[in-house]
């Protein structure tokens, strides 16, 4: 028992400390240095409490309520800056994916912008919420209430990335049958409903997230169209799913696959989608609208 407490105690701090770590290694340029300074943020505030405690305690000295009230505002500010440092490096990140060679056409597939809005919004508003339940009993309701309009948010961005996802393999299946290719999934409802199935879904991510760049980059290669999705990106985000159902890691490869690579790898695949549009033409494929189905 005592084991596992030191585990729960210290188990956000490495957590931070990891993905911190991570982002600054996996992600490049400026992106990742800010994402990961965002996280190292994190991680010293997880530290304050302890740190607090343990220089009174070997001091000697009396900890008084006015210590805890300044100690709980230095932490609220520091997760304010962290979480908006993080956002401002996701920003930028899809900002690259998605702007770099695009046509100033807006895109068949749809925008990534509201779904963007949901995530990181969704994420600070839940931080407000779970700093309230912290900071005392008379801000319990007021916390609760916060968690809950956070975690609609997260909601409602979980079911636009399902519908922006539906859209891309219907894209991506319809013109690979255009062009005498093969897809992967054979339907888009199937790429999406199949990852609702218990235990099979473990299987599925693969398939749906692994599968799509590699559908996308045959098809450019077939269009002569001049990108090259970076194909680990989906293989990672398959992993990492998988790797969320063990406990304490769990939370760790989801912040990782919910808050940084989905959001890339799914820009990625929209940019994708309409270069290769763009090279097909409109007449060959029956200028479909991939946000409405119709042609």
């Amino acid at each position: 028992m005592e084991i596992m407490n030191i585990i729960q105690e210290w188990s956000y701090s490495v957590i931070y400390l990891g993905l911190a770590v991570f982002c600054y290694v996996q992600i490049p340029q400026k992106a990742g240095k800010l994402i990961s300074l965002s996280f190292i943020i994190h991680f010293i505030g997880s530290l304050m409490w302890r740190i607090f405690t343990f220089a009174y305690d070997s001091f000697g000295l009396e900890i008084r309520e006015v210590n805890y009230q300044v100690l709980g505002l230095l932490s609220f500010f520091l997760n304010i800056i962290g979480s908006a440092i993080f956002v401002y490096g996701i920003v930028a990140l899809t900002q690259k994916s998605t702007l770099a060679n695009q046509s100033d056409q807006s895109s068949k597939i749809g925008s990534t912008k509201t779904y963007l809005i949901c995530l990181y919004l969704g994420l600070f508003i839940l931080l407000v919420g779970s700093i309230l339940l912290t900071a005392g009993y008379r801000y319990t309701n007021t916390g609760i209430a916060v968690l809950a309009l956070g975690l609609v948010l997260l909601l409602t961005a979980n079911i636009l990335l399902l519908i922006l996802l539906y859209r891309l393999w219907r894209f991506t299946i319809e013109n690979s049958r255009l062009n005498g290719l093969e897809p992967s999934i054979d339907s888009p409802g199937k790429a999406v409903g199949f990852l609702f199935i218990p235990i099979f879904a473990l299987y599925w991510v693969f398939k749906v997230f692994a599968q799509l760049p590699k559908d996308l980059n045959a098809l450019a290669e077939t269009k002569k169209t001049p990108i090259a999705l970076p194909e680990k990106i989906g293989l990672f985000i398959a992993i990492l799913t998988v790797g969320g159902v063990i406990p304490y890691l769990g939370i760790a490869t989801s912040l990782i696959t919910g808050f940084i690579l989905m959001p890339v790898f799914v820009s990625q695949c929209i940019n994708a989608c309409d270069q290769i549009d763009n090279c097909i033409g409109t007449e060959e494929i029956g200028a479909v609208d991939y946000t409405t189905g119709i042609k």
